[in-house]
């Protein structure tokens, strides 16, 4: 329902309200007559008119701009008008038809307007109340699609540093094989190409599903198989049910990338890279990547992938994300924990807020590194 016909529907309700209450007032002081009834139904109509008047006055000189100091004054001015008006349209038409005679009693007509100042303070107070509320509702969505905007902006920004930097890695791992091997270079050349086709699918995308994620990877490692030969053994262990999960875009090709340049490539006998996802419990889900060799706070900050994942993190779900590194044995877990619900923030036509209504990624994601020794 449109808001002026919300409006309209509350004015003639409240001011029939008070209509009724006038009718039975006159019918205790005086037998039920037609002019008291006509007396009633002139009050409800002034009253209709002139808080629509204060309406229109409001609005006019924006009196939710005001100081208190300045806006007491008038609201005292506005509620004595509309009790005068009252009083005096009921006393006239009540005179008219006899049927109320306040003309030899002064005080009655006194005791009107003082009740009519009344009704005509609480309509303002009510009024002025929604209003302001409204308005607040107004600037704080107003805050929130600015911030949205913004951030939003530094995720494309960040998004866009991922390409150049994935395709110096690729690049890199080429020009290697061409003076090595010609024919797998070409070979690298083509999944290369196939790779960045089926990424240009959700390139424009923050968020996408799990599944797709994984067959960018599965597309990347193809890609470095030919570099690292027998070097490097990749083993998955995906649970089903997280595949239809939501993951910020090439997260996990990140983590990926991050073992292999800190793992792999520093071992001449290279390893094993094994890749985890699993459902942690009813709230969150994990997915991890293990790769050889001892961890480094250098490998997790002195790149561009690490760091520009806990960004994207950060203004995708505030604090509901984690990202750890530790050492467990000889190996470096990265373990990326997300929540099942998905980011605070969604993208495109979507609309977004937090769990408790205020801006999410007020804190950064969670960083830790700790020790343990394997089992």
């Amino acid at each position: 329902m449109r808001r002026s016909a919300v409006y309209w529907l509350v004015q003639i309700a409240g001011w029939g309200g008070v209509a009724a209450a006038d009718f039975f007032f006159r019918l205790l002081v005086a037998e039920a007559s037609l002019g008291s009834l006509v007396a009633s139904l002139a009050v409800c109509s002034t009253g209709l008119a002139a808080s629509h008047g204060v309406r229109r006055w409001i609005h006019s000189h924006d009196w939710l701009s005001l100081s208190l100091w300045s806006l007491v004054p008038r609201i005292a001015l506005a509620s004595f008008g509309v009790g005068s008006c009252l009083a005096l349209v009921g006393v006239l038409v009540a005179d008219s038809f006899r049927g109320f005679d306040t003309r030899a009693t002064p005080h009655a007509y006194l005791w009107l307007t003082l009740v009519g100042t009344g009704i005509g303070l609480a309509w303002i107070a009510l009024y002025l109340a929604f209003q302001g509320r409204e308005r607040s509702q107004l600037e704080t969505r107003r805050r929130l699609e600015l911030d949205l905007a913004a951030r939003l902006g530094e995720l494309a920004a960040l998004q866009g540093q991922l390409d150049p930097h994935f395709l110096y890695n690729c690049l890199n791992s080429i020009r290697a094989l061409i003076t090595e091997d010609a024919d797998r270079a070409r070979t690298a050349v083509t999944l290369l190409a196939s790779h960045l086709r089926g990424a240009s699918e959700f390139a424009s995308r923050a968020i996408v599903s799990f599944e797709e994620e994984l067959r960018c990877v599965h597309h990347y490692l193809d890609l470095e198989s030919i570099r690292y030969e027998d070097r490097l053994h990749t083993d998955f262990d995906i649970a089903g049910e997280v595949t239809g999960f939501s993951v910020p875009a090439r997260s996990l090709q990140q983590l990926v990338e991050n073992g292999i340049k800190h793992g792999i490539a520093r071992h001449r006998e290279g390893g094993a890279l094994r890749i985890r996802a699993w459902v942690a419990d009813s709230e969150r889900w994990s997915l991890e990547v293990r790769s050889p060799g001892p961890w480094k706070r250098d490998d997790e900050h002195g790149g561009l992938g690490v760091p520009n994942l806990r960004q994207r993190l950060h203004i995708l779900y505030g604090d509901a994300a984690r990202l750890l590194f530790t050492q467990d044995g000889g190996e470096v877990v990265a373990e990326l924990s997300l929540p099942i619900s998905g980011p605070n923030i969604r993208t495109g036509s979507e609309q977004w807020a937090g769990a408790d209504g205020e801006t999410p990624g007020a804190h950064p994601a969670e960083t830790e590194m700790s020790t343990s020794v394997a089992a």
